[in-house]
């Protein structure tokens, strides 16, 4: 049958070995060792055998599971020279746990094992030796590409946790309500570029521009025609590295007629720790309609 779904409650469709293999091999590709299984150790009291403690695994789409610790007898070695023996998971046939006995020499190497089988762990058997020791096994059940796993949902949601756990490292994002002309205030805090961006987003009436503002040919003096803005987090005046200003929701009524706009020159003037101020020069500042928004954004290094 070309098209199948699975599972499905029909005498017309059957399912073979090699259909649940091709469906778990889609899900888990990899060498996959399950919640620390399969550990290989040495008896209590030693001979020439390891216990593998109990696990399961998952490769080439085949699943293999064992309940109960399984000793797995090694070849005594009568040679002159050391060998490596490797203690496997083979999925081929029927499964099993067992060793590949490696050539002895006077510079041993490890035997390689087949697609089919994990590898477990790495056992030198000395020439004449009657027991295998702990010293004798290394673990090899994280190398060669195999991996563990607790469950698959379980990695995805640790995985989903580690990488919003980066990204809130590399990138904090803080927002507050302000007070006076500051109506808002937002943090960026980058630490992967060590940037940190403070926007401050301000906004004026008509009345309050005109008091914060002192057309200068009027001979009154307003902070010499500048808005004090406070920071909501000091600045270390000599990181930084930039501060702009940027007016918003500028529309027609900005012009009261061709060519003549009620905004003049608009700029930051001194910066310090607290705060900076910023020159908005109002050349109507009588007009009792038009306000003015406008965003500071200071970027310091750090």
């Amino acid at each position: 049958m070309a098209i199948k779904v699975y599972p499905v409650a029909s005498t017309n469709v059957k399912y073979y070995t090699t259909d649940h293999i091709s469906m778990n091999n889609n899900l888990i590709k990899e060498k996959t060792i399950f919640n620390n299984g399969f550990i290989v150790s040495a008896l209590t009291t030693p001979d020439l055998s390891v216990n593998v403690s109990s696990g399961e695994c998952r490769i080439q789409g085949k699943y293999l599971s064992s309940s109960t610790t399984t000793n797995v007898l090694i070849s005594a070695n009568t040679d002159s020279y050391n060998r490596y023996d490797l203690i496997v998971v083979d999925v081929s046939g029927e499964g099993s746990i067992k060793v590949i006995k490696g050539t002895p020499s006077s510079n041993p190497t490890i035997p390689s094992a087949s697609n089919n089988q994990i590898i477990l762990a790495q056992v030198l058997v000395g020439s004449g030796v009657s027991s295998i020791q702990s010293s004798n096994i290394t673990d090899l059940r994280s190398t060669n590409n195999q991996y563990f796993m607790e469950s698959l949902d379980k990695s995805i949601h640790n995985l989903e946790t580690k990488t919003t756990s980066i990204e809130n490292k590399l990138a904090i994002k803080r927002e507050f309500t302000g007070s006076g002309a500051v109506k808002k205030i937002i943090i960026e805090d980058n630490k992967d570029s060590r940037i940190k961006r403070q926007y401050l987003k301000c906004s004026l009436t008509a009345a309050e521009w005109k008091t914060t503002w002192q057309n200068l040919n009027a001979g009154t003096n307003n902070n010499n025609g500048g808005l004090w803005v406070g920071f909501y987090d000091s600045v270390n005046v000599n990181n930084v590295i930039d501060a702009s200003l940027n007016i918003s929701n500028i529309n027609k009524w900005m012009w009261l007629n061709k060519g003549s706009s009620k905004l003049g020159i608009a700029a930051i003037g001194g910066i310090n720790s607290s705060g900076c101020y910023v020159f908005l020069e109002n050349k109507f500042p009588d007009e009792t309609t038009i306000g003015i928004d406008f965003t500071v954004c200071i970027t310091e290094k750090y």
